[in-house]
């Protein structure tokens, strides 16, 4: 676990487990279902930042139908020159040519009005060899028409085309890009670097949301000399300082739309949504140890601490979208044989 080592338990005692830090702490928990609400206040409104990390919207789509108003079925049924399909398909252009028991099909030539068109088709008068008579192209199939034999589009009549699908836009995209905070926007970035010379507020900026809350400040200082712990944000160090905003600012923008789990995890458990708001802070003159990585644990049943660390070049890191759904399904399944106590599940 990122904030307290074994060598803090060794010479003073585990302070986590003092009666003093235990009260401390616990006068500051926030409760979930009291005072957190979306109020367009907190964190990211507070640094002029958008609420969320993306919010998209659609824009108008383009007008229905094709462009020349025609529908799909126009050229398949009518030639160009206005003649219906059927005709072109059985009128020959020379009385005289092979084509003459086309012809028959549908005008006999000798009168025989008796004869329906399927019967000259394979009998032919004028003489023409089986094989013409039995031409694919004269066979009409039950009365269909050519544009049966072409094949119909099908729904085109009642499923015009339309125009282009509507188009998405985001416009929170170009203020994310622009902020020197932008990295924390990226939901599973565990490791996010700032630009040189960012500063930290001057005051914390504490997040708001709704069925959730993140209370703190703490701070770790790993460093001789460093206060183990210290709940003053003005005591940590530029670098502690900005990575608490940090992390103020990605809980935010996680539990602004949290996980169903950590949902579950506050209705199915003896938990109440509360978390608080921990840095482990290497920033410190000659830091012993180095930052690794963001940790999540319920020091309480009643308590999850949000530990993030801030590393000696200013490097900061922070809890991710896949890390808080990790812990809440430790939880929920530590919650389920334990009558619904979870202390002591983390990620």
């Amino acid at each position: 676990m990122g904030g307290c080592s074994s060598s803090d338990s060794e010479s003073v005692g585990d302070p986590l487990e003092s009666a003093a830090y235990e009260e401390f702490v616990l006068s500051q928990v926030p409760q979930g279902d009291s005072k957190f609400d979306m109020s367009g206040s907190g964190s990211a409104s507070s640094l002029g930042l958008p609420d969320e990390a993306s919010c998209p919207q659609e824009v108008a789509p383009a007008a229905d139908g094709p462009v020349d108003g025609t529908d799909a079925t126009d050229t398949t049924t009518e030639p160009v020159d206005g003649t219906d399909a059927t005709d072109t398909a059985i009128e020959p252009t020379d009385e005289g040519d092979s084509t003459d028991a086309i012809d028959s099909s549908t005008e006999p030539v000798d009168g025989a009005d008796s004869m329906d068109a399927t019967d000259t088709a394979i009998e032919p008068t004028d003489g023409a060899d089986s094989a013409d008579a039995i031409d694919s192209s004269t066979e009409p199939v039950e009365d269909s028409d050519a544009s049966d034999a072409a094949g119909e589009p099908t729904g085109t009549e009642d499923e015009p085309a339309t125009g282009a699908p509507p188009e998405m836009v985001d416009p929170c995209a170009d203020a994310v890009a622009e902020t020197p905070w932008k990295e924390v926007y990226d939901l599973e970035l565990g490791q996010v670097r700032f630009p040189d010379g960012l500063e930290a507020p001057a005051q914390y900026p504490r997040p708001t949301v709704a069925n959730v809350g993140l209370g703190g400040t703490e701070f770790w200082q790993k460093w001789s000399g460093g206060e183990n712990p210290t709940f003053n944000y003005s005591r940590g160090s530029d670098f502690g300082r900005r990575c608490m905003v940090a992390a103020s600012l990605r809980f935010q923008l996680i539990m602004v739309d949290p996980p169903e789990s950590i949902l579950e995890l506050k209705a199915n458990t003896n938990w109440g949504g509360s978390f608080f708001n921990w840095v482990d802070d290497f920033g410190g003159p000659n830091p012993w140890g180095s930052a690794s990585g963001a940790k999540l644990w319920a020091w309480r049943t009643g308590l999850i601490k949000w530990i993030s660390q801030a590393a000696a070049d200013g490097t900061c890191y922070l809890p991710t979208w896949s890390q808080v759904e990790g812990l809440a399904e430790d939880c929920l399944a530590r919650g389920e044989y334990s009558n619904g106590e979870i202390q002591g599940c983390r990620n």
